[in-house]
């Protein structure tokens, strides 16, 4: 006769295997390099739908399909859509922010650090990450659950970059408020040829147009110093 209490009926919860995580407890991948691989898979896809078929296109069917990833496990990174287009902002924001930061890193005289913002800045127009943001600001004038949920990464990343102008531009001589206004003019001229370009597209004077904001803002700094 066996002695001690009778083994427990019923399904028992199983320990997670040494070295993997507890995915019922954790309710979302630990970031393990597969679950990373995906989750960067889905941004990239729904950045490219955005840029390609627009907001109102861009299904969360549409976004596993083109990441090559069931909806499964699309629901499971980004149950909320939501999610997923908050990390886009987040995602084209750092790359932006790092980009804007190598670029400027080795400061030369003002004319080469206008120059080098601008052609960076130019560089971006039409291009997935460029296209994919501005369909989404424009689809938050309809959508105020996605203007919640993107609207405060946006406006942070603009207040940042305002604070990065000024700190790089410091020494022009002009105040805060002619650096921003000029920062303004710089990123509406920029958006309007990105706009452009999607109903008519035709070659841009780059070069004309970099000549002429470098000497409108060398020019307001000469005036000021």
């Amino acid at each position: 006769m066996k002695s001690g209490p009778a083994p427990a009926r019923g399904r028992q919860k199983r320990a997670p295997a040494a070295g993997k995580p507890d995915r019922a407890a954790a309710g979302r991948p630990a970031g393990t390099p597969k679950s990373e691989r995906t989750r960067q898979l889905l941004i990239r896809a729904a950045i490219c739908s955005l840029a390609d078929f627009g907001f109102a296109e861009t299904t969360m069917s549409r976004i596993a399909t083109l990441a090559g990833v069931s909806a499964g496990h699309r629901q499971y990174h980004f149950p909320d859509p939501l999610d997923l287009f908050r990390a886009v902002v987040d995602t084209i924001h750092e790359r932006w922010r790092r980009a804007t930061t190598e670029a400027l890193e080795a400061r030369g005289p003002v004319r080469a650090r206008v120059e080098a913002l601008f052609e960076l800045s130019f560089a971006n127009i039409g291009t997935p990450d460029h296209m994919a943001m501005l369909e989404l600001k424009m689809a938050m004038r309809g959508r105020p659950d996605l203007k919640r949920a993107i609207g405060p990464s946006i406006r942070a990343y603009e207040a940042e970059a305002d604070e990065f102008c000024l700190k790089v531009f410091a020494d022009t001589g002009l105040g805060s408020a002619d650096l921003l206004a000029i920062r303004a003019i710089h990123s509406a001229v920029l958006r309007g040829l990105a706009i452009e370009q999607i109903d008519a597209p035709r070659e841009i004077p780059r070069e004309r147009i970099r000549d002429l904001f470098t000497a409108m803002a060398l020019s307001r700094a000469g005036r000021r110093k």
